[in-house]
């Protein structure tokens, strides 16, 4: 037994030998604009100690293990993470990971006119709890949103998106197709998952009119995997927008299976980025010194007054429209 004691003391005399990192990393966002931050995560394993991050073009380095840049030059950057410890060195290199693109000027002067096609964004809006909705895709990785419901929760919200601070800048929202292009998926294809859009106009003072006048704007979801679902809806007729008003999308979901599920729209993203064509914005160019005037307190009846041009005379053919749907 005298031998096993003389194994038991070297194996406890001798060195243990550890695992060399294997490297890896993730960034927050991967298609910036000029002058954007993007943050870096260190997700190697096996407990490295030291980092160094190396970045091409531009000789950025770093040896923090979560660094943040922010890329002053419009590119495609290749980025380089080396992590050690006492027991070896491992690197993963990503080619052209961040793109970087020019902005500002690409985006400027674009008036809310005509047919329009509305982002739902994952950036937060200066109204908390809302997310912009804008006629500029987010340049961003995809993401989503979800609420859990059954049939004892009822219709939950899963996300409200509004136009940004004094857009959409016009005075007429005229009759319309509007189309319905979202990314949808639940969790459980038990019964089936009601997905609803609301459309508001939303006053600078904060109160919000449905522009459907309560028409519920459906789709019925039982996809696990998110899908594009295409809902079309006729809005037929005017309405005014007073200075600050901005419109507002809320997309509920709802079922009536007692199993509970997850509601989910995909939104943001390349591939399967949620949105929605709006029409008709009238261009403050061509609707003039329009203005929409209510004759009665029930409003079944709009008269716009148009500028004397050629389009303000097609205009005025409208003169008399029926409100209701």
């Amino acid at each position: 037994m005298k031998w096993l004691y003389v194994l038991l003391i070297l194996l406890l005399a001798s060195p243990v030998l550890g695992l060399a990192p294997k490297a890896e990393f993730t960034a927050n966002e991967t298609y910036v604009c000029v002058d954007q931050w993007v943050q870096f995560t260190d997700q190697s394993i096996n407990n490295p100690t030291m980092w160094q991050w190396v970045m091409s073009p531009g000789g950025w380095d770093s040896h923090s293990q979560n660094p943040a840049h922010q890329f002053d030059t419009a590119g495609l950057y290749s980025v380089n993470l080396t992590a050690s410890n006492a027991d070896g060195t491992d690197f993963e290199y990503k080619v052209n990971y961040i793109n970087v693109i020019n902005c500002g000027g690409v985006w400027d002067d674009f008036p809310y006119c005509g047919s329009q096609s509305m982002f739902l964004r994952n950036d937060s809006s200066d109204i908390s709890g809302y997310y912009n909705f804008e006629h500029r895709p987010e340049i961003a990785e995809e993401y989503a949103r979800r609420v859990s419901v059954s049939s004892a929760t009822g219709s939950k919200t899963i996300a409200t998106f509004i136009t940004p601070s004094g857009l959409p800048n016009v005075s007429v929202l005229a009759p319309g197709l509007w189309r319905f292009r979202m990314f949808h998926n639940v969790s459980s294809a038990v019964g089936m998952t009601t997905f609803e859009y609301i459309v508001l106009n939303r006053s600078l003072s904060g109160v919000e009119t449905n522009l459907y006048y309560s028409k519920s704007i459906t789709t019925d979801v039982d996809s696990l995997t998110p899908i594009e679902y295409l809902t079309s809806y006729a809005r037929r007729n005017y309405t005014q927008f007073f200075p600050g008003d901005r419109i507002v999308l809320r997309v509920n979901a709802s079922t009536t299976s007692v199993t509970a599920r997850d509601a989910w729209v995909t939104i943001a993203g390349n591939s399967r980025a949620s949105m929605v064509d709006v029409e008709y914005f009238l261009c403050p160019e061509l609707v003039g010194t329009s203005s929409i005037t209510y004759g009665s307190s029930n409003p079944d009846d709009i008269a716009i007054p148009v500028a004397a041009s050629v389009i303000g005379a097609a205009i005025v053919g409208l003169i008399l429209i029926r409100r209701k749907q």
